[in-house]
């Protein structure tokens, strides 16, 4: 199975057709049991960089909140917090970022 280009995200997306988007949640539902069944799946969240320049309300990385200080892991650092992950039994990995120039797209890569 291939995965879709960031264009193709995009497009579907920016859809505004209802029937187009019944059609996409049909095709996404397929793909889902075809891959994981009727099981539901836990990820594990791996913070690797809380500094972030927006403010949501929501977020607890949100720019605004003086009661967490920032921090980006170093490559020692995030190595570690995945062999303890993977050591406690954790098959899938969410890596959280906030969204700051130090945790730009090649950061996001290269973690």
């Amino acid at each position: 199975m291939m995965g879709l280009t960031p264009e193709e995200t995009a497009v579907l997306l920016n859809n505004t057709n209802e029937d187009l988007w019944q059609e996409t949640y049909a095709v996404a539902r397929e793909i889902k049991q075809a891959i994981y069944g009727n099981r539901i799946v836990l990820f594990a969240p791996l913070y690797i960089s809380s500094p972030c320049i927006n403010d949501c309300l929501y977020c607890g990385f949100r720019h605004s909140n003086s009661q967490v200080k920032g921090k980006t892991l170093n490559w020692d650092q995030l190595e570690k917090e995945v062999q303890a992950l993977v050591g406690k039994g954790h098959k899938r990995l969410i890596v959280v970022y906030g969204e700051h120039p130090v945790s730009n797209i090649d950061f996001m890569c290269k973690s």
